[in-house]
């Protein structure tokens, strides 16, 4: 099980960064697979896990978020994160055994532009929905980071680089900016410190002031054949993901 780590910034942002590798069934591992995605225009998710599982209940989740009646402008709060634990958990168990055996996480945030404090900054919210507790949900406060899978140890470094005054003096500057500082600091995190089963291969994704982006570029210096403006080449589907490594099938962690 690979990586994904999220950060509520506060003042109106959520960050999150993810790993593109897969280990398989027989131990080989491969870089290539997108682990972050847009559910709405103002929630963002990622997940760790099942790759099956996991791709299959986010973009169940861009469905519920694109309804009406789930109000995803509103972002998430007390009510629809009882509703997507729910929501979670009976799509879990919708699969096979042999997939619910690799179990599967999820980080989902929001900026929601509904909810401001008095200085006008939106409100936003950061929960973890993880197999082990029945996908019951854990906040993660502003201020705070969060991971899910393999990336317990970049927790540390995501604190770091949230307090560091190279941080702070870009609050202005815009979540671009942001996912650009943390990038080079995990970059150089899982480069200088290895962890198995971890690519410095990576993407970052952000949830702002109602919208969102994902930033699929090659993360400076994590490959030495691709430049920082080259465009990754990621699976979005078990069907992708398996044409690309040349299997019709497999037990794939993400």
């Amino acid at each position: 099980m690979t990586w994904v780590v999220g950060a509520n910034i506060g003042f109106g942002t959520i960050l999150m960064a993810s790993d593109i590798r897969v280990t398989l069934q027989d131990k080989s591992e491969h870089d290539g697979l997108q682990k972050i995605y847009a559910l709405s225009p103002n929630i963002i998710g990622g997940f760790s896990g099942s790759v099956d599982i996991g791709l299959d209940i986010l973009s169940r989740l861009a469905g519920q978020f694109s309804m009406p009646s789930r109000n995803a402008q509103d972002g998430l709060n007390n009510n629809s994160v009882r509703w997507v634990s729910r929501f979670i958990r009976k799509c879990f168990y919708l699969h096979k055994p042999s997939l619910r055996e690799l179990k599967a996480s999820f980080l989902i945030g929001s900026s929601n532009i509904r909810r401001v404090n008095m200085f006008g900054i939106p409100e936003t919210k950061l929960y973890a929905f993880q197999s082990f507790n029945k996908f019951q949900p854990e906040e993660v406060l502003p201020g705070s980071a969060k991971s899910i899978g393999n990336g317990k140890a970049l927790e540390e470094p995501v604190m770091e680089m949230l307090g560091a005054k190279e941080f702070q003096m870009h609050w202005n500057s815009g979540p671009e900016m942001h996912s650009f500082i943390l990038a080079t600091h995990l970059r150089n995190s899982v480069m200088s410190m290895p962890i198995a089963g971890v690519s410095p291969q990576f993407i970052m994704g952000w949830a702002a002031h109602g919208r969102q982006s994902l930033a699929l570029r090659a993360t400076l210096g994590a490959n030495p054949t691709m430049t920082p403006s080259e465009e990754l080449k990621l699976a979005r589907s078990s069907k992708q993901l398996y044409e690309m490594i040349g299997r019709k099938s497999a037990l794939a962690v993400g």
